[in-house]
């Protein structure tokens, strides 16, 4: 009966967590906390980044296709602008590049997101055919 009593005392005194023990399991945890939240911030970085990204893409494509609306033939060189989209005003520029088709160009559209054009971030490239071309070439 002694016996038995020895082993029940010696189980409840193995049964704790040494020191070692509890340093290791707070470490795993303090790693695990510490990526969940860098995880976290670059994901809130990624969302703000690509936000700008797709406004910054509908600017170029609203003044690729408000060019084409007017249905006139764009002069070569650069032109800039400023465009308000989403409580906030993007800059872009437009490069218009002769081809190898007289009858079509080539255009370039940069948005940027600051005034001082350091910040880009889209870049947009479509084409537009002379419409006095497309008149002529049109069957009846």
């Amino acid at each position: 009966m002694a016996r038995l009593k020895s082993n029940i005392i010696h189980r409840k005194q193995s049964s704790a967590f040494t020191l070692l023990e509890v340093l290791v399991a707070l470490t795993i945890i303090a790693i695990t906390l510490g990526t969940i939240i860098k995880t976290g911030s670059d994901q809130a970085a990624n969302t703000s980044y690509l936000k700008q990204k797709t406004i910054g893409h509908w600017v170029a494509v609203n003044a690729l296709n408000q060019l084409l609306l007017e249905n006139q033939w764009p002069s070569l060189g650069k032109t800039s602008d400023t465009t308000e989209m989403a409580s906030h005003e993007w800059h872009w520029q437009r490069e218009v590049i002769k081809t190898p088709s007289d009858n079509t160009r080539k255009l370039l559209f940069t948005v940027y997101s600051d005034d001082d054009l350091q910040h880009q971030v889209s870049h947009l490239t479509g084409y537009v055919t002379n419409p006095k071309f497309l008149i002529s070439n049109a069957t009846p």
